[in-house]
């Protein structure tokens, strides 16, 4: 029999180095988030650039490291600038609630209201029900319908409004078992730790990469375009970029950089020319749909005010300054 005794020290080693493991695996982000402001001291001995560098490289360590959320680095400048004596914070709190912030709420609440209404998931049905299910023509559809719609609204708009759609065909092929959403991490220390799957990735990283490249055809598609064309028309005041000048000069370069980076999901996510193949389930397909179409009912009267609403809202993105003609954005600007 082995004796009990002797394995005292080894356990006690092993403890040890697990309880370090541990400590380091669940406390390294605390234990940067004051050595970093601290490290980077000396900058604050100088002037208001080195001040506004301290701040910058703080910001920097933090973001890419992850190690506080990032919604609470954002909010660094509202306080670090006026206690650094950078700008005053009247100043500084006008950046937070320009023309984007708005649009970025916007964005959530209409995305909140279509997962609420049930409506993305009566979308998603309806295109599986014409699609069928076949995970690499639907990404493709996807995709081209993504960059579609931020050509003529914001990218951010456009990701929160087509997500809850993916969302809910991802949630179908789960159910139907064509595809799972989630795997086991590789190489956790920790058994039973769930993330993403490839599968997965390729939708929500096409939708998110599509939603760029499509607002990158057209002036009012990303705030990157409306920042761009804001600090143009201020270095040069008597020359003006008119949306089908920017418009006819960069859907080129977008439709190409879109099909790449589609091509590049498949081949490396969805396994294009590979040979990856999906469960069959055409044949029950009608069945499966007649069921989950019962399921929903007739169309509600919240459904209906949802459409309506996004109709709208289409129509007033694209009407604000549309090409050829002058919108009502410039009317309103005039009477004031």
């Amino acid at each position: 029999m082995e004796n009990p005794v002797e394995e005292g020290p080894t356990r006690k080693d092993n403890s040890c180095c697990w309880n370090y493991r541990q400590f380091h695996r669940n406390h390294w982000r605390g234990f940067l988030s004051i050595i970093i402001p601290i490290a980077l001291i000396p900058l604050l001995a100088f002037g208001k650039p080195y001040r506004c560098l301290y701040l910058m490289l703080l910001m920097s360590l933090y973001w890419v490291l992850d190690i506080i959320p990032f919604a609470v680095t954002a909010m660094f400048p509202i306080f670090a600038l006026p206690l650094l004596k950078i700008e005053a914070s009247k100043v500084v709190g006008t950046y937070y609630f320009s023309n984007v912030t708005v649009l970025v709420v916007l964005s959530i609440i209409v995305a909140i209201s279509f997962e609420q209404s049930n409506l993305h998931k009566r979308i998603a049905l309806g295109i599986l029900r014409v699609f069928g299910f076949r995970p690499k023509v639907l990404h493709l559809l996807i995709c081209l319908c993504t960059m579609f719609v931020s050509i003529f609204i914001t990218n951010i708009a456009t990701a929160a409004i087509m997500f809850p759609i993916v969302r809910g065909i991802l949630l179908q092929f789960e159910q139907h078992d064509i595809m799972e959403l989630t795997t086991e991490l590789e190489g956790n220390e920790e058994p039973g730790e769930e993330g993403p799957s490839r599968e997965a990735m390729a939708y929500y990283f096409g939708l998110a990469y599509l939603a760029n490249i499509g607002g990158t055809a057209t002036l009012d598609g990303s705030g990157i375009s409306l920042s761009f064309q804001h600090m143009y028309e201020n270095f040069f005041p008597n020359s003006e970029i008119s949306w089908v000048k920017y418009f006819g000069c960069c859907l080129p370069f977008a439709i190409i950089n879109g099909l790449v980076v589609i091509f590049y999901l498949q081949f490396v996510l969805l396994g294009l020319f590979r040979g990856k193949e999906f469960k069959d389930v055409e044949g029950r397909q009608s069945v499966i749909f007649t069921s989950e179409f019962e399921k929903l009912g007739k169309i509600t009267y919240h459904e209906v005010c949802v459409i309506l609403g996004f109709i709208s809202l289409i129509l007033l993105f694209f009407f604000r300054e549309p090409p050829g003609f002058d919108g009502y954005a410039s009317k309103l600007m005039h009477n004031q």
